[in-house]
């Protein structure tokens, strides 16, 4: 049985993908929390999910830098390798932007929830 290689620059692209999915666990936690609110009037089951949405809120800027650190570091890989440089260096460009618009969203939303 022979194994195929992946390209080093589709498990780049793949490992970017784990941003979407880091967001709709999110947004179902979220979304449960808030259908869940009155029902259990803010006790109960609903503490679960709104805690655990509190929290992938508060670490998302560490998520958000070790799969963007992951995705640059088989961008460069594939890019020693010959793979393709635009798909590569258009990829890096956009884990960067979004590792910055993150982290300043991250600090505009922690400054208003202390009312700074």
């Amino acid at each position: 049985m022979e194994k195929k290689n992946i390209s080093k620059t589709k498990t780049a692209f793949f490992t970017m993908l784990l941003h979407i999915a880091y967001i709709v666990l999110f947004a179902v936690f979220m979304s449960i929390s808030g259908w869940l609110e009155i029902p259990c009037d803010r006790g109960g089951i609903y503490l679960f999910f709104a805690d655990t949405s509190i929290g992938l809120l508060l670490v998302l800027p560490f998520v958000t830098t070790v799969i963007n650190t992951v995705s640059i570091i088989f961008q460069i890989m594939a890019l020693r390798c010959g793979e393709s440089k635009e798909k590569n260096v258009i990829m890096m460009a956009i884990a960067i932007l979004y590792e910055v618009i993150v982290v300043l969203a991250s600090v505009w939303l922690w400054q208003r929830s202390m009312g700074i």
